[in-house]
């Protein structure tokens, strides 16, 4: 009985050691464990901070961009103010010794607007030459009455007979605005669209855009390559 009593002992003094090892290391399991938890915590927290930091950045981008984007419309809309009392001439033949004020005042005369020498403040031939043709001629008058006139009689330039030939045009004679670079290519885009899609109208009316597409509709104003999507 002694010996089993003794061997019972030993037994139960075993167990407790083996137990006591095993919590010693079920501790250092959920210390790990828990290590671990707070590592991936930690990662959680600076991905967020991460993701918060892109998102911010990327704020900041749109808005520069939309402030970039608004000066430079802010810019082009100064500019083409500058214009508003400008037109732009096109077909008519260059010579050496020509007379560009008499050649406006013809023009007028054509077309029923009455324009005086005093009516005209600069007119002078565009700098660069265009790839066809003669260059622009470029008039900026003195009020935008007259300028108004004479850019809305312009459809009349081809009802006229013999026109041509009295103002020494080689081809067909059209008035446009002077408009900016930037608008001169939106402009472009309109009118290429329009002949795509077989919109009724186009035309640009104080540096602004405008499209009818259908008969009837009212016109729209394009101010954005987007808006033409």
């Amino acid at each position: 009985m002694k010996q089993k009593s003794e061997k019972v002992q030993r037994n139960t003094s075993q167990l407790l050691s083996d137990n006591a090892v095993l919590r010693n290391e079920v501790d250092d399991l959920k210390k790990s464990v828990q290590f671990h938890s707070d590592e991936v915590e930690q990662l959680r927290k600076e991905n967020s901070d991460l993701k918060a930091q892109v998102q911010q950045l990327t704020t900041n981008q749109e808005q520069l961009m939309k402030s970039a984007d608004d000066l430079e419309e802010r810019h082009d809309n100064l500019e083409m103010y500058t214009r508003k009392y400008n037109l732009e001439i096109h077909g008519i033949s260059e010579e050496d010794e020509e007379d560009l004020e008499e050649i406006v005042m013809k023009l007028g005369e054509a077309v029923g607007v009455e324009i005086e020498e005093d009516d005209i403040d600069i007119v002078h031939r565009m700098k660069v030459r265009v790839k066809r043709g003669p260059r622009p001629i470029i008039v900026r008058f003195m009020s935008h009455k007259i300028k108004s006139e004479l850019y809305k009689a312009k459809k009349k330039l081809r009802r006229i007979a013999g026109l041509n030939d009295d103002l020494k045009a080689e081809k067909a004679i059209y008035i446009n605005e002077n408009l900016t670079t930037a608008k001169r290519k939106l402009f472009a885009e309109v009118r290429k669209l329009a002949k795509q899609n077989k919109w009724k109208n186009c035309w640009s009316l104080d540096g602004k855009i405008y499209v009818c597409k259908e008969k009837g509709f009212r016109p729209i104003k394009i101010s954005t390559y987007a808006e033409l999507l």
